[in-house]
């Protein structure tokens, strides 16, 4: 959603909504722009994910999907080719990322945490991701492969938000207890001790 930024006082900067986009009857979990500016994608508890004409403030319908799992994440690779989404299902402790292209059905299906993955992120240089998940660890991805390069431990609970820097030399990781960390984002270890802060979303 597109947003409008207003000066108070000359020293903060405070944000008003310019459209509501309006679709979902459940709780919508992750949201991520399109690079060319004129999509996002958005994936909802109610397993589907939609893209949006941020400029018409409508739902593109025809390009709906419907997911068998919860999900609870969605990124976008920076070419705008690549979409990958993450969940599963608490109950049943069933987890996975899914690869597609942008508008197509899912390419690949990479399953190796035991519980449900909450967060995703893809890497500039468009070959590996990062995933997050309910059982408190990260793994490092070849999205070609979809072998495992590295899985990452140090949380104390579930990982709910990832970032990798723009040039993929570090990720970031928070959790639900607060804590973030830092990461190598070559060989996937720890570059920092447990930061406690409290956190909701990192982008």
């Amino acid at each position: 959603m597109a947003s409008t930024s207003m000066k108070v006082a000359g020293t903060k900067s405070i944000l008003t909504p310019s459209m509501t986009l309006k679709g979902y009857g459940l709780c919508l979990q992750s949201i991520s722009y399109i690079p060319d500016g004129q999509r996002m994608i958005s994936r909802s508890y109610d397993k589907t994910t939609r893209q949006w004409d941020v400029k018409a403030g409508k739902e593109i319908k025809e390009a709906r999907d419907v997911c068998e799992e919860e999900v609870w994440a969605v990124a976008v690779s920076k070419d705008s080719r690549w979409v990958v989404i993450g969940g599963g299902d608490h109950d049943r402790w069933k987890s996975a990322a899914w690869l597609a292209k942008v508008n197509t059905t899912p390419l690949r299906t990479f399953e190796g945490h035991a519980r449900t993955v909450m967060a995703v992120a893809v890497f500039p240089d468009k070959r590996r991701m990062v995933t997050g998940s309910l059982d408190k660890t990260l793994r490092l991805w070849d999205l070609e492969t979809g072998v495992v390069l590295k899985k990452m431990e140090g949380h104390s609970s579930t990982v709910e938000a990832l970032v990798v820097s723009r040039d993929g030399q570090v990720i970031a990781s928070g959790d639900a207890n607060g804590e973030i960390i830092g990461w190598h984002g070559e060989i996937g270890e720890s570059l920092t001790q447990p930061i406690n802060k409290q956190l909701q979303s990192m982008s």
